[in-house]
């Protein structure tokens, strides 16, 4: 049962098995092994007749001797893994790798020897078509290399050519270039067996008898010609390819961005074609050779770009360096201080004018913030300014203050900063134009001198025009009054009387207009106020007047509003005259819309008041705050003066917009005290 059962199994390997006694007498084998050594397989594996030889790899004769098994049995050891050759007649040759034990006794004695046969002919050939294949894509990769590193088309076309002989045993390989506009070929590059007459740099016309085979290289198919020899001695290519004994001539198509740009083109001394392996490696050499063609020739495009890049970039950077030049002379000269500084306000660099100004060098200016040498009273409005131009509510400022030189003293200057954005709007940096004024204003007050002088002298006819009237009036009705006692008169006393104190009223305004002219606020006199009770106040003592003139009043008040502080009753004047002038504005009635409210950045009250009345002339606009200026028959002018001088003593502003038959808005903004601010 035992011997069955490994009988089956010895005949079910997939390798040969031969099993023989002491004698070399066979005495099993499988049908394995009889596929290689054929059948029957019988006798002594020494010195029994076969139907097959033995063969080393190098195709010599082995000796039965030194057959595996026999040398197993004679030296009493494993022989492992010889490779022999097996030749059947009529048969294919076999490549077996053999190995072979004895087989021992209990005293080691040999009684047998077994054989294990493996075809390893399958197996070998796929390991050569392999290394063929490995080799084939060196040598490709080898060109392909040399392609790529080639830096003219000249070159690339002596790559792709200096190993062909050795895919391809041809006897002479070109590559030509093709111009479709002048149908003309150049010889790019050649490499023969031997001496050629035909050489890299002919050219020469297409031949019209190859119009047929030029649509066949243009569609991208390759094209053999059978037999050099026989063709007609056309042209001096074909005379060339006789001459070196060319019979069979293979061209094949460059093609470049799907058009025929040249041919690789492979001569044969015999007439026999490519192989489909040649012809797949000369296909690929084909693609190979046009892509480094086509790089060439974008590598050429490219230098030439590059050069010319190169020139303009020069060219420009020359006029930048000019140019910077330029403008590092204007910097440098400049008769206005010029500082560049950072986001932050800290100087990045200034020129000669700026530090003579302030008496600093630049070393030390660098770095230092604009506060370090603004003064005091002028920093926060400055720096609140500056804020907004970063943030991008304004382009550029200009602002009057005050500097403190390094020797303390004071410099009056007006400055001019705008923010320098990049492309994507973002800031980058500022730029401080500072002009040194102080000459300038000290002129200017010597004019303001002069002009208070002259304003004095007006002042004066003014007033004595003014006050002499009511004053005439008052002595005319006094007069009166003593002749209407006389007469016993009471009731026209008591009117003559009032008219004496109306007349009486008038002058003390005019003179009370006077004394307010040039009268400033003192800090101290300032205190805490809610401007929304102070305008009900002013609204309150204004009403029968509104009504009077058939004014309607609209008071929409914001609540609450943040702390100011001011002069109470200056401040009543301001919103008195303002009232006054609305109601003067619509003498045929109207509507006068009064309102408050507040920013948070900066801190300030707003305070509006918009009429319906008849509007501002355009002409008159720009002249209503100045001193002695009016458009009515009477008053003396100073209202709106008086009122724009109270509103900047609280470090505030006055706005006015105006349009004829339209109405009038004038909008007063107050700072916040610091303490409410938040």
């Amino acid at each position: 049962m035992a011997n069955s059962l490994l009988r089956s199994l010895i005949d079910l390997m997939p390798v040969g098995v031969i099993i023989c006694d002491a004698d070399g007498t066979i005495l099993v084998n499988n049908p394995a092994a009889e596929g290689m050594l054929g059948r029957p397989i019988a006798g002594d594996v020494r010195h029994s007749k076969r139907t097959y030889t033995l063969h080393r790899l190098d195709g010599s004769p082995l000796p039965v001797e030194q057959w595996p098994l026999a040398r197993a049995m004679e030296e009493g050891r494993d022989v492992r893994d010889v490779e022999i050759l097996i030749r059947r007649p009529g048969r294919e040759e076999r490549r077996v790798l053999v190995g072979a034990a004895p087989a021992k006794d209990e005293a080691e004695n040999v009684i047998g020897g077994v054989a294990i046969l493996q075809d390893i002919t399958e197996r070998q050939r796929a390991k050569e078509l392999l290394q063929r294949y490995t080799d084939r894509l060196r040598v490709l990769h080898e060109i392909d290399q040399a392609i790529l590193a080639a830096r003219s088309i000249e070159e690339v076309g002596e790559s792709a050519l200096s190993q062909v002989s050795e895919l391809l045993g041809c006897v002479r390989a070109s590559v030509m270039l093709y111009d479709p506009e002048q149908q003309e070929i150049r010889l790019l590059a050649v490499h023969t067996s031997g001496g050629t007459r035909l050489g890299k740099g002919w050219r020469g016309s297409v031949d019209p008898m190859w119009a047929d085979v030029m649509g066949e290289l243009a569609q991208g198919r390759p094209h053999t010609v059978e037999d050099v020899q026989s063709m007609p001695p056309s042209s001096p290519a074909v005379v060339t390819l006789q001459a070196e004994g060319v019979r069979a001539y293979v061209i094949l198509p460059l093609i470049i961005e799907g058009k025929l740009a040249g041919f690789l083109n492979f001569g044969m001394r015999t007439a026999s074609h490519l192989t489909l392996n040649q012809m797949e490696i000369a296909q690929e050499l084909a693609v190979q050779l046009a892509i480094g063609i086509q790089q060439a020739r974008l590598n050429e495009h490219l230098r030439q770009h590059a050069e010319e890049l190169d020139r303009l970039v020069t060219q420009r950077t020359r006029a930048l360096r000019d140019r910077e030049a330029r403008l590092q002379a204007i910097f440098d000269n400049a008769a206005l201080g010029v500082a560049i500084t950072d986001l932050e306000g800290r100087l990045l660099e200034t020129n000669q004018a700026l530090q003579s100004m302030l008496h600093y060098g630049g070393e030390e200016l660098h770095g230092m913030h604009l506060a370090g040498f603004t003064h005091p009273e002028d920093v926060k409005a400055d720096v609140a300014v500056y804020h907004e131009l970063v943030a991008g509510e304004r382009d550029s400022y200009a602002i009057e203050k005050r500097y403190i030189r390094q020797d303390g003293r004071v410099v009056q200057a007006r400055s001019i900063v705008s923010l320098i954005r990049g492309r994507g709007r973002e800031p980058r940096f500022g730029i401080v134009l500072v002009e040194d004024i102080t000459e300038e204003k000290r002129a200017q007050e010597a004019l303001i001198q002069a002009e208070k002088l002259t304003i004095t002298g007006r002042l004066a006819a003014s007033l004595a025009h003014e006050i002499n009237n009511p004053m005439q009036s008052v002595i005319g009705c006094l007069g009166l009054a003593q002749e209407s006692l006389d007469a016993g008169d009471d009731e026209d006393v008591r009117e003559l009387l009032q008219i004496a104190a109306e007349e009486l009223d008038r002058a003390a305004g005019t003179v009370s207009n006077l004394r307010d002219l040039n009268r400033p606020s003192r800090p101290e006199d300032r205190k805490p106020g809610d401007v929304n009770l102070q305008l009900e106040h002013v609204l309150m003592l204004t009403r029968k007047q509104c009504q009077k003139r058939k004014v309607e009043v609209a008071w929409r008040p914001a609540e609450p509003l943040p702390t100011i502080m001011l002069v109470p009753d200056r401040m009543n004047q301001v919103f008195l005259n303002l009232v006054l002038n609305a109601l003067d504005a619509m003498p045929d009635g109207g509507r006068l819309r009064v309102s408050t409210g507040c920013t948070d950045d900066p801190a300030r009250v707003r305070v509006t008041f918009a009429d319906t009345g008849q509007g501002i002339a355009p002409d008159a606009l720009p002249h209503i705050f100045d001193p002695f200026y009016t458009t009515k028959s009477e008053g003396l002018g100073l209202g709106l003066y008086i009122t724009r001088n109270i509103v900047e003593e609280h470090g505030g502003r006055i706005e006015v917009e105006s349009r004829l038959e339209a109405g009038t808005t004038f909008t007063v903004w107050l700072p916040v005290a610091e303490d409410t601010a938040e």
